[in-house]
């Protein structure tokens, strides 16, 4: 309990004292306006206060007149003192008043300066970012142009087919367990093995995405239809072995049939815009 009366007297004070200061500074606006008349005020209530003591007293003791007016001139010039002092100390409260709004003036300009500095630092730098990141698409589409001028008609093949090599080539089917069985290899020599023995009775030429892999690696399509026979027989060998239309390697052929194609069409309609 003692504590929180020492606790509850602090803030007491506390909060007195700055009831204070905030008196003391409304009281320091305010001198320049009330003082000057308040010290004439005083001036004039001195005075006929002297006046009225002087008649007094000269009403009483005609001895003494001479000394009374002496003191009521004292006491006039005092106040009189008293309000130069009050006007020289409002004077040189108001040249500080207006050299601080002065300085407060001179920091608010070197803030917006230093603002304008730091946006003009962004924007150079903004600006140097930008003719970088231009200057590195002008060399990469330079090389580009240089490499395609150089490549032969096999790569320039390859450079467009091989996307579409590559995509087949990812698929796996979620019929097939996540698998892609177009890569296997069956021919004459495995089909018995792969448990398939009638397969090169049904299918003639058999082809794989790895028979196509090694002719896309080795660049040996001199043309966009020599890869596109290659995997249309590939898939149609697929349909016919598995010609059940509810068979599962069926509706993966079919499945990537659907996406060659559109693969295949849009390689097309690029290279009619060039």
């Amino acid at each position: 309990q003692e504590r929180e009366h020492r606790l509850k007297t602090k803030t007491q004070r506390t909060k007195l004292a700055s009831a204070a200061r905030d008196k003391i500074i409304t009281a320091e606006r305010n001198a320049e306006r009330n003082a000057t008349a308040a010290a004439i005020a005083a001036a004039a209530t001195v005075a006929a206060t002297a006046t009225a003591t002087a008649t007094t007293t000269a009403a009483t003791t005609p001895e003494s007149k001479a000394a009374v007016v002496t003191q009521t001139e004292s006491k006039k010039q005092t106040i009189v003192d008293h309000v130069d002092k009050v006007q020289e100390e409002l004077k040189l409260q108001k040249e500080r008043e207006e050299l601080r709004k002065k300085e407060e003036k001179e920091r608010l300009l070197e803030r917006e300066r230093a603002r304008e500095r730091e946006r003009q630092r962004q924007l150079a730098l903004q600006r140097h970012e930008e003719d970088e990141r231009r200057r590195i698409e002008t060399e990469r589409a330079e090389a580009e142009r240089d490499r395609r001028m150089s490549e032969t008609p096999q790569q320039a093949l390859h450079r467009l087919f091989e996307p579409i090599f590559r995509h087949l080539w990812d698929m796996e089917f979620a019929i097939l367990h996540g698998t892609n069985p177009f890569r296997i290899v069956i021919d004459a020599q495995n089909c018995a093995a792969m448990g398939v023995p009638d397969y090169c009775d049904v299918i003639k030429t058999p082809m794989n995405l790895t028979y196509i892999r090694d002719k896309v690696d080795g660049a040996e399509y001199t043309s966009f239809q020599e890869f596109f026979d290659d995997v249309e027989l590939m898939l149609n060998n697929a349909l016919l072995y598995n010609s059940d239309p509810n068979n599962e390697f069926h509706l993966a052929a079919k499945e990537m049939k659907k996406k060659y194609k559109k693969q295949a069409k849009k390689v097309m309609q690029d290279l009619q815009k060039l």
